[in-house]
């Protein structure tokens, strides 16, 4: 289990979350996974997150996972249901995430993802998303969730402190498509500590 504290800034404002998630394996080959957060400010993140998932891995490195999450806002909330399927070589992992949501006061968002990443150790590892589609985020000015057609470009990574540590970080930049193109753009730091416990 851990317990992670992470801030974030985007669109000229900042948030704090705390979350604590846990994973536990029911076969050598099945596991599950959880997690809880919470964002005391919530000015563009979620105040409540509920997430929890299946993964099944196979011979040859390759793996299948799946996942529900819940987040709600202060009047509005959404339901994710990303799948994804990974390949692992060597010290690589390469993955295809499809992710379907719904906003209670939306209407359906399709996103998909691609990622690279690199594991210098089984916590410490540098990784690279791109993601074309749609998604749900909650407006700069209004308290809801809409719908936002985007095409982004993430890196993040996490390296071991000690060995109830970890240290992670991450960037973003996201061109948000308007009815007349990619019209205005998004752009994303964070950084953060998990403790294992």
């Amino acid at each position: 289990a851990g317990l992670r504290f992470h801030r974030t800034s985007r669109f000229g404002q900042e948030d704090n979350t705390i979350a604590v998630s846990g994973s536990l394996p029911l076969t050598p080959s099945i596991g599950i996974s959880g997690e809880i957060a919470y964002s005391p400010t919530h000015h563009v993140l979620p105040e409540n997150a509920l997430a929890g998932g299946m993964s099944h891995s196979f011979p040859g490195g390759w793996g299948v996972a799946a996942q529900v999450r819940y987040s709600h806002y202060s009047n509005s909330s959404s339901i994710s249901f990303p799948v994804t399927v990974e390949k692992y070589l060597s010290n690589w992992r390469l993955a295809y995430t499809i992710s379907h949501s719904h906003g209670n006061t939306t209407g359906n968002a399709l996103n998909h993802r691609g990622q690279i990443s690199y594991y210098f150790s089984d916590e410490s590892s540098i990784n690279l998303m791109y993601s074309n589609g749609d998604e749900l985020e909650k407006a700069e000015s209004a308290d809801e969730v809409i719908i936002t057609a985007s095409e982004g470009l993430a890196l993040w990574g996490q390296f071991t402190l000690t060995p109830d540590l970890t240290f992670f970080y991450g960037g973003g930049y996201t061109r948000l498509r308007r009815d007349n193109g990619f019209a205005a753009h998004r752009d994303r730091l964070g950084i953060g500590l998990r403790f294992y416990f």
